[in-house]
Protein backbone atom coordinates (compact mmCIF):
# COMPACT_ATOMS: atom_id res chain seq x y z
CA UNK A 1 0.00 0.00 0.00
CA UNK A 2 1.49 3.25 -0.85
CA UNK A 3 -0.45 6.77 0.06
CA UNK A 4 0.90 10.47 -0.92
CA UNK A 5 -0.49 13.93 -1.13
CA UNK A 6 -0.80 15.42 -5.07
CA UNK A 7 2.65 17.30 -6.03
CA UNK A 8 4.77 14.56 -3.96
CA UNK A 9 8.12 13.14 -5.51
CA UNK A 10 7.18 10.23 -3.52
CA UNK A 11 4.72 8.28 -1.69
CA UNK A 12 4.30 9.98 2.42
CA UNK A 13 4.09 6.32 3.47
CA UNK A 14 4.50 2.89 2.37
CA UNK A 15 3.02 -0.21 4.25
CA UNK A 16 2.28 -4.32 3.58
CA UNK A 17 -1.72 -4.64 3.24
CA UNK A 18 -1.65 -6.47 5.95
CA UNK A 19 -4.45 -6.84 9.23
CA UNK A 20 -3.79 -8.97 12.34
CA UNK A 21 -6.15 -9.71 14.90
CA UNK A 22 -5.70 -10.86 18.60
CA UNK A 23 -7.45 -14.57 18.25
CA UNK A 24 -8.58 -14.07 21.65
CA UNK A 25 -10.64 -11.46 23.68
CA UNK A 26 -8.45 -9.20 25.34
CA UNK A 27 -8.30 -9.29 29.37
CA UNK A 28 -9.13 -6.25 31.14
CA UNK A 29 -6.11 -3.62 32.07
CA UNK A 30 -5.29 -0.69 32.64
CA UNK A 31 -4.21 0.24 29.21
CA UNK A 32 -5.25 -3.17 26.97
CA UNK A 33 -4.29 -3.50 23.95
CA UNK A 34 -5.34 -3.30 20.23
CA UNK A 35 -7.41 -5.74 19.10
CA UNK A 36 -6.20 -4.89 15.33
CA UNK A 37 -2.93 -4.13 13.47
CA UNK A 38 -2.27 -2.89 10.43
CA UNK A 39 1.08 -3.36 8.07
CA UNK A 40 4.56 -3.20 10.01
CA UNK A 41 2.80 -3.71 13.14
CA UNK A 42 0.96 -6.50 12.35
CA UNK A 43 3.89 -8.39 10.87
CA UNK A 44 6.46 -7.52 13.96
CA UNK A 45 3.29 -8.97 15.74
CA UNK A 46 2.61 -12.14 13.22
CA UNK A 47 3.67 -14.52 16.13
CA UNK A 48 0.70 -13.69 18.15
CA UNK A 49 -2.03 -12.54 15.77
CA UNK A 50 -4.20 -13.85 13.06
CA UNK A 51 -2.82 -12.64 10.45
CA UNK A 52 -5.48 -11.89 6.93
CA UNK A 53 -4.70 -10.31 3.39
CA UNK A 54 -7.57 -8.57 2.23
CA UNK A 55 -6.35 -8.30 -1.16
CA UNK A 56 -5.73 -11.61 -3.20
CA UNK A 57 -4.33 -11.09 -7.03
CA UNK A 58 -4.87 -7.44 -7.42
CA UNK A 59 -8.64 -8.06 -5.97
CA UNK A 60 -10.42 -6.99 -2.60
CA UNK A 61 -11.51 -10.32 -1.23
CA UNK A 62 -12.40 -8.78 2.14
CA UNK A 63 -13.97 -5.13 1.98
CA UNK A 64 -14.19 -4.79 5.96
CA UNK A 65 -10.47 -5.64 6.41
CA UNK A 66 -10.08 -2.79 3.84
CA UNK A 67 -12.15 -0.92 5.66
CA UNK A 68 -9.55 -0.45 7.90
CA UNK A 69 -6.53 -0.71 5.86
CA UNK A 70 -7.81 2.40 4.12
CA UNK A 71 -8.87 4.19 7.26
CA UNK A 72 -5.30 3.46 8.89
CA UNK A 73 -3.63 5.06 5.63
CA UNK A 74 -5.82 8.00 5.81
CA UNK A 75 -5.84 8.82 9.10
CA UNK A 76 -2.59 7.20 10.88
CA UNK A 77 -0.60 7.32 7.79
CA UNK A 78 -1.29 10.14 5.82
CA UNK A 79 -2.74 11.84 8.72
CA UNK A 80 -5.58 13.86 6.50
CA UNK A 81 -9.79 14.18 7.10
CA UNK A 82 -10.47 12.75 3.65
CA UNK A 83 -13.97 14.57 3.61
CA UNK A 84 -11.62 17.43 2.35
CA UNK A 85 -9.55 15.29 -0.32
CA UNK A 86 -10.75 14.14 -3.43
CA UNK A 87 -9.29 10.23 -4.17
CA UNK A 88 -7.06 9.24 -6.56
CA UNK A 89 -6.95 5.21 -6.53
CA UNK A 90 -4.77 2.65 -9.12
CA UNK A 91 -6.72 -0.35 -10.11
CA UNK A 92 -5.75 -3.55 -11.40
CA UNK A 93 -6.72 -4.33 -15.25
CA UNK A 94 -9.46 -6.97 -15.32
CA UNK A 95 -10.59 -6.28 -11.66
CA UNK A 96 -14.42 -7.11 -11.41
CA UNK A 97 -17.00 -4.68 -12.19
CA UNK A 98 -18.80 -5.34 -8.74
CA UNK A 99 -15.13 -4.76 -6.51
CA UNK A 100 -15.20 -1.72 -8.74
CA UNK A 101 -18.69 -0.58 -7.44
CA UNK A 102 -18.15 -1.67 -3.81
CA UNK A 103 -14.43 -0.08 -3.76
CA UNK A 104 -16.47 3.68 -4.69
CA UNK A 105 -19.41 3.13 -2.22
CA UNK A 106 -17.33 2.64 0.67
CA UNK A 107 -14.94 5.51 -0.24
CA UNK A 108 -17.83 7.93 -0.67
CA UNK A 109 -20.13 6.61 2.13
CA UNK A 110 -17.16 5.60 5.07
CA UNK A 111 -15.00 8.46 4.50
CA UNK A 112 -17.20 11.28 2.83
CA UNK A 113 -14.39 11.64 0.25
CA UNK A 114 -15.76 14.80 -2.31
CA UNK A 115 -14.71 13.09 -5.42
CA UNK A 116 -13.10 9.92 -6.71
CA UNK A 117 -11.13 8.33 -9.49
CA UNK A 118 -9.56 4.71 -10.21
CA UNK A 119 -7.43 4.74 -12.75
CA UNK A 120 -4.89 1.91 -13.89
CA UNK A 121 -1.65 1.63 -11.99
CA UNK A 122 0.67 1.39 -14.70
CA UNK A 123 -1.09 4.24 -16.74
CA UNK A 124 -0.11 6.50 -13.33
CA UNK A 125 3.21 5.04 -13.60
CA UNK A 126 3.33 6.82 -16.97
CA UNK A 127 2.11 9.88 -15.45
CA UNK A 128 4.21 10.04 -12.90
CA UNK A 129 7.63 10.36 -15.41
CA UNK A 130 5.81 12.53 -18.37
CA UNK A 131 5.70 10.02 -20.51
CA UNK A 132 2.53 9.07 -22.69
CA UNK A 133 4.04 6.29 -24.73
CA UNK A 134 5.51 2.79 -22.91
CA UNK A 135 4.87 -0.58 -22.35
CA UNK A 136 4.92 -1.14 -18.73
CA UNK A 137 5.67 -4.62 -16.77
CA UNK A 138 4.28 -4.49 -13.59
CA UNK A 139 5.58 -7.78 -11.11
CA UNK A 140 4.16 -7.95 -8.33
CA UNK A 141 2.92 -10.11 -4.92
CA UNK A 142 0.18 -11.58 -6.16
CA UNK A 143 -0.07 -11.17 -10.30
CA UNK A 144 1.61 -9.94 -13.05
CA UNK A 145 0.51 -7.39 -15.51
CA UNK A 146 1.93 -5.94 -19.04
CA UNK A 147 0.31 -3.01 -20.41
CA UNK A 148 1.08 -1.07 -23.70
CA UNK A 149 0.15 2.85 -23.09
CA UNK A 150 -0.24 5.10 -26.12
CA UNK A 151 -1.02 8.60 -26.05
CA UNK A 152 -1.99 8.35 -22.09
CA UNK A 153 -4.48 5.65 -22.55
CA UNK A 154 -4.02 1.67 -22.11
CA UNK A 155 -4.41 -0.23 -24.91
CA UNK A 156 -7.27 -3.10 -23.47
CA UNK A 157 -6.69 -5.36 -26.34
CA UNK A 158 -2.72 -5.54 -25.52
CA UNK A 159 -3.52 -5.87 -22.42
CA UNK A 160 -2.02 -9.26 -20.67
CA UNK A 161 -2.64 -10.66 -16.69
CA UNK A 162 -0.87 -13.60 -15.25
CA UNK A 163 -1.89 -14.52 -11.82
CA UNK A 164 1.50 -15.14 -10.35
CA UNK A 165 3.37 -13.38 -8.55
CA UNK A 166 6.14 -13.27 -5.28
CA UNK A 167 3.59 -14.74 -2.86
CA UNK A 168 3.79 -18.00 -5.08
CA UNK A 169 7.86 -17.92 -4.95
CA UNK A 170 7.27 -17.81 -1.41
CA UNK A 171 4.24 -20.87 -1.18
CA UNK A 172 6.86 -22.76 -3.53
CA UNK A 173 10.04 -21.71 -0.81
CA UNK A 174 7.82 -23.31 1.91
CA UNK A 175 7.09 -26.50 -0.29
CA UNK A 176 10.77 -27.05 -0.43
CA UNK A 177 11.57 -26.26 3.03
CA UNK A 178 9.05 -28.61 4.14
CA UNK A 179 10.15 -31.20 2.12
CA UNK A 180 13.13 -31.45 3.71
CA UNK A 181 11.16 -31.49 7.60
CA UNK A 182 10.73 -27.93 8.34
CA UNK A 183 7.02 -27.20 8.70
CA UNK A 184 6.11 -23.89 7.64
CA UNK A 185 2.10 -22.93 6.95
CA UNK A 186 1.00 -20.50 8.97
CA UNK A 187 0.56 -17.23 8.05
CA UNK A 188 3.26 -16.16 10.65
CA UNK A 189 5.54 -18.42 8.88
CA UNK A 190 4.43 -17.63 5.58
CA UNK A 191 6.00 -14.44 6.76
CA UNK A 192 9.37 -15.95 7.64
CA UNK A 193 9.56 -17.33 4.33
CA UNK A 194 9.03 -13.96 2.43
CA UNK A 195 11.43 -12.35 4.40
CA UNK A 196 14.49 -15.32 3.75
CA UNK A 197 13.42 -15.55 -0.28
CA UNK A 198 14.01 -11.42 0.21
CA UNK A 199 17.00 -11.63 1.51
CA UNK A 200 18.72 -14.54 0.50
CA UNK A 201 16.96 -16.29 -2.35
CA UNK A 202 18.41 -15.51 -5.97
CA UNK A 203 18.00 -16.34 -9.82
CA UNK A 204 21.04 -18.19 -11.21
CA UNK A 205 22.77 -17.43 -14.37
CA UNK A 206 23.80 -21.17 -14.47
CA UNK A 207 21.30 -23.72 -12.70
CA UNK A 208 23.16 -26.97 -13.70
CA UNK A 209 26.76 -25.34 -12.15
CA UNK A 210 25.00 -23.65 -9.07
CA UNK A 211 23.39 -27.26 -8.13
CA UNK A 212 26.68 -28.80 -8.06
CA UNK A 213 28.30 -25.99 -6.40
CA UNK A 214 25.44 -25.55 -3.72
CA UNK A 215 27.15 -24.02 -0.37
CA UNK A 216 24.64 -23.80 1.97
CA UNK A 217 23.81 -21.06 4.36
CA UNK A 218 21.87 -20.11 7.47
CA UNK A 219 19.01 -17.74 8.20
CA UNK A 220 18.22 -17.26 11.96
CA UNK A 221 14.57 -17.40 12.72
CA UNK A 222 12.80 -15.10 15.06
CA UNK A 223 12.66 -17.52 17.58
CA UNK A 224 16.35 -18.06 17.94
CA UNK A 225 16.01 -21.45 15.64
CA UNK A 226 17.86 -21.61 12.19
CA UNK A 227 17.53 -23.04 9.60
CA UNK A 228 19.82 -24.49 6.58
CA UNK A 229 19.05 -23.46 3.00
CA UNK A 230 21.18 -25.00 -0.19
CA UNK A 231 19.75 -25.49 -3.44
CA UNK A 232 16.23 -24.04 -2.08
CA UNK A 233 18.17 -20.44 -2.45
CA UNK A 234 17.70 -20.18 -6.57
CA UNK A 235 15.22 -23.39 -7.51
CA UNK A 236 12.81 -21.32 -5.73
CA UNK A 237 12.84 -18.54 -8.65
CA UNK A 238 13.13 -21.72 -10.84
Amino acid sequence: MKIGLAGDSSPRSVFPAVLGRRPHPRLAQPTPPKDTYIGEEAQRRRGILKIAYPVRRGTVVSFDDMEKVWSYALYDALKVAPEEHPVLMSEQPFAPKGNKEKTMQLIFETFNVPAFYASLGSVLAMYSYGRGNAMVLDIGDGLCTAINVVDGYSCPSAVARWDFGGSDLTQYLARLLGSRGYSLHTAADLEVVREMKEKMCYVSMDFLRDLRQAQGKTYKLPDGHSIQLGPELFCSSE
